[in-house]
């Protein structure tokens, strides 16, 4: 389910998608969205009265401490950093305010640059140590008792948010093809970052000869693509012949920690 916020984009419950053994998720227990830090007031208030407890953001230091979340009454705050504060050598706090204007100049060689980035990120994501200790700590979030209703999220909503719904929705045994949907839904609710971006990318690039393939890389960059999520499967594959084994030998969760996320999360159709 969708939530229309004011100023949140991308907010939605993933109550209702139906499991593999006859089950759904419960509606109000594990919720998404984007970037929180220009909540208004009303949308607080929304969070307030979904009753979510806990907020999990899966941000970069810099970008967490830049655009702060809201501090909220009686709501458990966690962040979990899932990207390493170094990248392509290069310190991400020199670049994170400017990271759209960075890859701009990066593409100008390279237009397909930040979209063919973006499909080995799905890869990178649930296969190298550093984000993988982040999910792991995720689910012991999601695993504890005092987390009753609980939000995730990183700046759009889409990578670090979708890979991490992705994950939890093969614990819960949900089925494939609506975990799929529910990965590709972000497209309906992105439309103001989109934009903010293509304009960007149309003011930096616009009169170089490349700028056509950066403007649609770019585009690519900015969706949900079946090509990400279809890279991310085929990881859990490759590393481990099935997702469920890749769940327990890659995050730990055994059938036992499966048993307690399903009573926890789901219940009968």
């Amino acid at each position: 389910m969708h939530y229309q916020m004011e100023n949140i984009e991308n907010f939605r419950d993933l109550g209702g998608i139906t499991t593999c053994d006859n089950k759904k998720v419960k509606e109000g227990k594990l919720f998404r969205c984007a970037d929180l830090s220009s909540a208004t007031r009303k949308d607080i208030e929304m969070i307030k009265q979904l009753g979510i407890d806990t907020i999990v953001d899966f941000r970069s230091t810099a970008e967490a401490l830049s655009r702060k979340d809201p501090e909220i009454e009686n709501v458990k705050y966690y962040h979990i950093n899932l990207i390493k504060d170094r990248l392509d050598g290069v310190e991400r706090k020199d670049k994170e305010d400017n990271f759209y204007e960075w890859m701009i100049e990066q593409s100008y060689d390279y237009p397909s640059r930040f979209g063919d980035q973006m499909v080995r990120n799905y890869s990178t994501m649930i296969s190298e140590e550093y984000p993988l200790n982040g999910y792991r700590k995720f689910f012991d979030i999601l695993l504890d008792e005092k987390n009753d209703k609980i939000l995730w999220h990183c700046s759009a909503g889409k990578d670090r948010t979708g890979i991490a719904a992705v994950l939890i929705l093969e614990a819960l045994g949900a089925e494939k093809d609506q975990i799929y949907e529910n990965y590709l839904e972000t497209n309906r609710h992105l439309k103001r970052s989109v934009s903010e971006v293509q304009e960007i990318v149309k003011r930096l690039a616009g009169k170089h000869k490349n700028y056509e393939a950066i403007r649609d890389s770019f585009a690519k960059a900015m969706s949900a693509s079946k090509d990400f999520i279809d890279n991310c499967y085929n990881t859990m594959v490759e590393k481990a012949g099935t997702p469920q084994a890749y769940l327990q030998e890659y995050l730990g969760i055994d059938e036992s920690e499966r048993k307690k996320l399903i009573e926890k999360f789901c219940e009968d159709l």
